[in-house]
């Protein structure tokens, strides 16, 4: 029988994953025939997982969220630090949904999914900074 994991391996868990949407968005980037929009998407769910897991890793019970906003107020209830994303995670809450599905209409362009990855990566290396050592890291999300 295993053991139950604590609430620090389940937040490293989530970081985890964090880091791989991130790693996805850089690949994806730097392919021109690949979409933008996937690259956005998976960029804005870096920036979501990595957030949930801050706050999971403070005891927070997380709900099933896209929105962006709302876990950065939480977030900053913990960190002050965290207030400095509120005005980003609006524009990359919009690519939880809105990019994946082409009748959407969200078009995303070369420079929309920069910034996107840019301002996940900001988030993650915010969460993964007041982390420390995790016990399932596989690393820096750096190429």
């Amino acid at each position: 029988m295993s053991e139950k994991p604590t609430p620090r391996h389940v937040a490293d868990a989530w970081l985890l994953r964090a880091e791989g949407h991130l790693k996805t968005a850089r690949h994806i980037s730097l392919d021109p025939n690949l979409p933008s929009a996937d690259a956005a998407f998976h960029a804005q769910q870096a920036a979501e997982l990595s957030l949930k897991a801050f706050l999971l890793r403070h005891g927070h019970t997380v709900v099933r969220t896209h929105d962006l906003v709302a876990l950065v107020r939480e977030c900053q209830d913990i960190d002050p630090y965290f207030r400095e994303f509120t005005a980003q995670a609006t524009s990359l809450s919009a690519y939880a949904v809105e990019a994946r599905y082409p009748p959407l209409g969200l078009t995303v362009s070369r420079e929309d999914a920069a910034e996107a990855i840019a301002t996940a990566d900001k988030i993650y290396s915010a969460v993964r900074a007041r982390f420390g050592p995790t016990d399932v890291s596989s690393g820096s999300a750096s190429p």
